[in-house]
């Protein structure tokens, strides 16, 4: 499925230092804001998608290898009622949880080898859709 999300950008990188650079711009420009039970509380899920392109080859036999990666920092769960968060805030909050349900539904759908998966349910489960099954490596980091 293609779609694009709010905040999407395509970017050419060549180097370990355009890499690392990245990184960087997407540390200092997350929503983090501070609530009653967390002083920086990410406001927002992280995706950052990598298209790896290798060339190699002898100059007769060139040879192209593909792959991509697929890095997610989601925000944290959180009980509105505790965190004592209003406005656009709970607003966040609501939405942040609601995709957490939505992945764990996910999840627990393909645990039960369920015939239907609910991956339309959310952004956040669409956008990951290609890390759950086929060729893919999943690895969870917490």
């Amino acid at each position: 499925e293609s779609f694009s999300t709010v905040g999407e950008t395509l970017l050419h990188m060549k180097t370990p230092a355009d890499v690392a650079r990245l990184a960087l711009t997407v540390e200092v420009t997350r929503i983090a804001q501070g609530h009653a039970l967390n002083a920086r509380s990410s406001r927002s899920h992280c995706l950052v998608h990598l298209h790896v392109t290798q060339h190699s080859g002898d100059g007769k036999d060139n040879r192209v290898a593909r792959r991509q990666l697929l890095f997610v920092d989601l925000a944290g769960s959180e009980r509105i009622a505790r965190s004592g968060v209003e406005g656009g805030m709970r607003l966040q909050a609501t939405a942040i949880n609601q995709s957490l349900t939505a992945l764990g539904n996910v999840i627990r759908a393909l645990n039960s080898k369920s015939l239907h998966v609910p991956f339309r349910a959310n952004t956040l489960t669409m956008l990951l859709r290609s890390s759950f099954g086929g060729k893919s490596y999943t690895a969870v980091v917490i």
